[in-house]
């Protein structure tokens, strides 16, 4: 008899736990599996939006949101972004303009976002970006793709696209806001022309390879 109260009562604690645990968190038992949920955080869906904090390849954290009802198979996080096959927010061109742009999504041919402009504020813009084969980035809150509006449209090659936002280019001299040791962005610039292996950020500062 004391062996059969003892797993009731077990069994009762173990039902309150799980009521307990689901009631302000039920949300998270509704999210889609994926291997986002190895670098994401905060996993939580908004409608018909997955919404998570994921981690980026330099260790910092974005906020990210996904439709995910159109996605087949794997949800995973590509760079800081929930990504998926089949979903048109998922397949989102490659870019710099991802380091200061959030919220960008495709239909058909154009590529929709905010960006953010250099005096901190935010702006709507899109591109065509089906004939662009250069880097789409963020030019003072517009679209833009690499090589197509003159010299400002044109971005030297370098890892300090990983860790730097609002790029932007004047003449020989690369502008940016770049990453330092505490984990903000500083504003720094260099002559880029000479920097035959590309351009990287060490820690808030331009530099040459």
């Amino acid at each position: 008899m004391t062996g059969i109260m003892t797993r009731i009562l077990f069994l009762s604690l173990t039902l309150c736990g799980a009521l307990l645990v689901s009631g302000p968190h039920s949300s998270a038992q509704s999210t889609p599996g994926g291997s986002y949920k190895q670098t994401c955080r905060q996993i939580s869906v908004v409608g018909g939006n997955l919404v998570a904090q994921c981690q980026r390849a330099d260790g910092s954290w974005r906020n990210s949101a996904l439709n995910y009802y159109d996605c087949s198979g794997d949800i995973w996080n590509d760079n800081g972004d929930l990504a998926c096959k089949g979903s048109g927010s998922g397949n989102v061109p490659r870019g710099s303009y991802k380091n200061s742009c959030n919220n960008y999504y495709t239909e058909g041919n154009r590529l929709y976002a905010s960006c953010q402009k250099r005096n901190g504020g935010w702006r709507d813009t899109s591109i065509n970006y089906r004939n662009c084969d250069k880097d789409i980035w963020n030019d003072n809150g517009e679209l833009a793709c690499g090589g197509g509006g003159g010299g400002s449209g044109s971005l030297p090659k370098g890892s300090y696209k990983d860790t730097c936002k609002n790029m932007y280019v004047q003449g020989n001299v690369l502008e940016a806001e770049c990453l330092n040791r505490n984990g903000k962005y500083s504003y720094t610039s260099i002559k880029y022309k000479n920097c035959n292996r590309g351009v990287y950020n060490d820690w808030g500062q331009l530099r040459c390879k």
